[in-house]
């Protein structure tokens, strides 16, 4: 696929973004912790009825397009917006996503479309200025599956898709050096060949990034423990086709919150019963593979 191409504010900006989840700033990061593959229980975290009442949220994984379209239609009308969204096996479709309960900029989903169908609509709606915030993709070539959600809203953004490794890196590089930031990563395409779609908003407050590439589940973890020493946290993790783990790092703080990774459905189940009993709702979910070999990656916030 092409990489498509508008322009705001003398701002390049591609049609097929990725997901961006808007996290506030708090004054401190409690803790994290990086899953691996065997089903372990989280770390304790004391049970906080306000919390859990501060957040109203709804979630789902593994569901169908049909499924999700009707959440969608549901959880619109009743006040939820959409905060993550994830598309996997291309084969048969499986979407995650995550709701809250909480006002915003008007907002509206492209679901389903092959790269031709979603640029022609991202086209349509940035003329009724809507932008996507949220974008993931699954397969390859001319059969990848796109999905989005696109809010009304201004601001400078850049995006690309279809790019090898080398070619995000050098997006990256352009974004560290012109005052971007990367709110979302997101990994498809095949293993021998994976293709990532990216999105870099302005980054007024100078927070500082930077991004990991298709590490595998040990190697993934091993940054973490070291990224948690230094103060770092992930914001978004995405899964690719081979179970490699792309992961985008910042230095600011958002409250307390937990990462896991390697988890089977099951597995991110049994971790999201846990921590919506605690307060805690994800703020992100990806999944890769198929079947009983796919593995989820999420992060949970209060």
């Amino acid at each position: 696929m092409k990489q498509y191409l508008t322009r705001r504010r003398g701002i390049a900006a591609a049609a097929v973004l990725a997901v961006g989840i808007a996290v506030p700033v708090t004054v401190a990061q409690v803790s994290g912790s990086s899953a691996d593959a065997r089903p372990r229980t989280a770390a304790p975290v004391a049970a906080d009825a306000a919390a859990a009442a501060r957040t109203a949220f709804y979630a789902y994984h593994g569901k169908t397009a049909a499924y999700h379209l009707a959440a969608y239609k549901k959880l619109k009308g009743a006040g939820y917006r959409p905060i993550s969204l994830n598309v996997s096996n291309r084969a048969n479709p499986a979407y995650a996503a995550v709701w809250v309960k909480r006002s915003g900029p008007a907002f509206t989903e492209v679901v389903g479309k092959n790269a031709a169908g979603f640029q022609s609509s991202f086209n349509a709606l940035r003329k009724k200025g809507y932008q996507p915030t949220v974008v993931t993709a699954t397969g390859e070539g001319k059969t990848a599956l796109y999905a989005g959600i696109f809010e009304k809203k201004g601001g400078k953004f850049s995006a690309h898709a279809n790019l090898t490794a080398a070619g995000l890196a050098k997006y990256n590089k352009y974004a560290a050096q012109h005052g971007f930031i990367p709110v979302s990563v997101d990994a498809y395409g095949s293993a021998k060949s994976p293709r990532y779609v990216a999105v870099w908003n302005a980054n007024p407050r100078h927070v500082k990034w930077n991004v990991s590439v298709a590490r595998s589940f040990a190697a993934h973890d091993k940054l973490f423990q070291a990224q948690m020493k230094r103060g770092w946290r992930p914001s978004f993790v995405a899964v690719g086709t081979g179970l490699t783990y792309t992961a985008i790092w910042r230095n600011d703080r958002i409250g307390a919150w937990y990462e896991y990774t390697g988890m089977s459905s099951s597995g991110y189940q049994q971790r999201f019963d846990y921590f919506k009993a605690r307060g805690f709702h994800p703020i992100q979910v990806a999944a890769g593979g198929a079947g009983a070999n796919a593995r989820y990656a999420a992060i949970w916030a209060r």
